[in-house]
């Protein structure tokens, strides 16, 4: 009987282990997989980043070859749309926010820039001080698009991972990259600190990127932003580690960063908060949790986003539109005031496909943006008198009163028109006092949301 018994126990224990050894077997696999795609999607946007400075090298190049308005104009727009990509290209890098303020700010007043130079000159070629100051944006671009190219080189050669950065406490590029030579971003941040501002008042020009944002409310403790961070996400006391840190003087706004560590389970699924000293405002969050699939589709997702919403507090932000990234959601959402979607009053909520679970909030541009007052200019166009303003042809399907952001970093109230014209759908905005038309967005709707170009 013991000898049965015994037999028993040995082969039930050897099931057991065999099982928890491929059980285990099968989740490296899929972590090694999710790590590879991620590796994947790091080196195709660093790839990506690397041609937009060229193409903004490049194109910066035929500007000051140019003898015609015409075609001088055509390439600033150009030289506009490609700082943009490069401007995307560089955000989808795991680099931490801090860690390439110069960088995004040369890119976008390059870009604002080069936009308010095609759209100031019409019947004549750029004056001389103007030629020269783009002689001097090109040898910038050139600087960096050299960099880059460098930088692409070493990489390749010591086949170094992205997702060590991704995975690397601090998203410190520095103390992650000690196997590269020399070419790293950080040295890119020291060259473009040395080089002279433009003279141009863009949005994130230097007065704008140093000035301070006059948040409401009290100032917060460290133990403020703890408890602030533990009641946003709904985690028991004990259950999580917290580790605080304080943002640089310089930034735009003085915040706690606030990294939530499970006790339990998996470290590497952490949580990471920035809570506003003034006020202690969620400006951003991140759950760096892995996503399994995706179950939900977008419309699903996106009532996960406005639920969210609605539980904390913001109950007077509507949806603007949803895009698929990988495995995620991210819906974008713009607030109205008195009836008036304001734009750059702008949320974003990622929505984990396979759950439905909120893995990432960003107030960032809202609270820099926001204004307490913002009213309909009295003398405006009315629906009627803007939709004259529209080509013959267009067909409308619905109005409404906004505010956008310009190029110039000032605002504008408009009206926005969504329609289609020979079958394509656009939006289009009309200046609701000038009667201007200031912008035309076309979208296109695919399986991995709308898209706007």
């Amino acid at each position: 009987m013991k000898s049965w018994w015994y037999s028993f126990t040995v082969g039930l224990l050897t099931v057991a282990l065999i099982w928890t050894g491929y059980w285990g077997y099968t989740q490296n696999e899929q972590k090694n997989n999710l790590r590879i795609l991620q590796e994947t999607h790091y080196q195709r946007a660093f790839y990506d980043l690397t041609g937009s400075m060229q193409m903004v090298e490049n194109v910066l190049s035929k500007v000051l070859a140019s003898g015609t308005p015409e075609y001088e104009k055509s390439q600033l727009t150009l030289a506009w749309q490609q700082a943009h990509m490069a401007q995307k290209d560089l955000a989808q890098l795991p680099l931490g926010r801090n860690v390439l303020v110069q960088t995004q700010m040369f890119l976008n007043q390059l870009g604002d820039y080069c936009f308010t130079m095609a759209n100031g000159y019409r019947q004549e070629i750029m004056a001389e001080n103007d030629r020269e100051q783009m002689q001097l944006l090109h040898k910038q671009a050139l600087e960096i698009s050299q960099h880059l190219q460098n930088l692409h080189i070493d990489i390749s050669r010591d086949r170094f991972p992205w997702s060590n950065i991704a995975l690397s406490k601090h998203k410190d590029w520095s103390d992650a990259t000690r196997t590269l030579p020399e070419e790293t971003f950080s040295n890119l941040e020291d060259q473009i600190q040395t080089f002279p501002q433009l003279i141009y008042d863009g949005p994130f020009s230097e007065q704008i990127i140093n000035r301070s944002v006059e948040l409401t409310g009290d100032i917060i403790t460290e133990d403020d932003a703890k408890n602030i961070a533990r009641s946003f996400l709904g985690v028991e006391e004990g259950r999580v580690n917290y580790k605080i840190t304080e943002s640089d003087e310089d930034a735009p706004i003085q915040v706690y960063s606030v990294r939530v560590i499970p006790t339990y389970g998996n470290i590497g699924d952490q949580i990471v908060l920035d809570i506003t000293k003034t006020g202690g405002y969620i400006a951003w969050m991140l759950d760096n949790r892995g996503v399994g699939g995706s179950d939900l589709s977008l419309q699903e997702a996106q009532e996960q986003a406005e639920k969210f919403l609605l539980e904390k507090g913001y109950d007077t932000f509507n949806a603007t539109g949803v895009i698929q990234n990988f495995n995620q959601a991210v819906v974008s959402f713009g607030e109205v005031k008195e009836g008036i979607l304001v734009y750059p009053h702008l949320l974003k909520v990622k929505v984990a496909l396979d759950s439905g679970e909120v893995t990432g909030f960003e107030a960032i541009n809202y609270l820099l943006a926001r204004e307490e007052e913002r009213n309909w200019p009295e003398d405006a166009l009315s629906e009627t008198e803007a939709q004259i303003k529209l080509h013959p042809d267009f067909q409308v399907q619905r109005q409404q009163k906004v505010v956008i952001p310009l190029p110039t970093g000032k605002e504008a109230f408009c009206w926005e028109f969504k329609g289609s014209l020979d079958q394509m759908p656009f939006l289009v905005y009309i200046d609701a006092k000038s009667g201007m038309e200031v912008n035309i967005l076309r979208f296109i709707e695919s399986e991995y949301g709308l898209l706007t170009m």
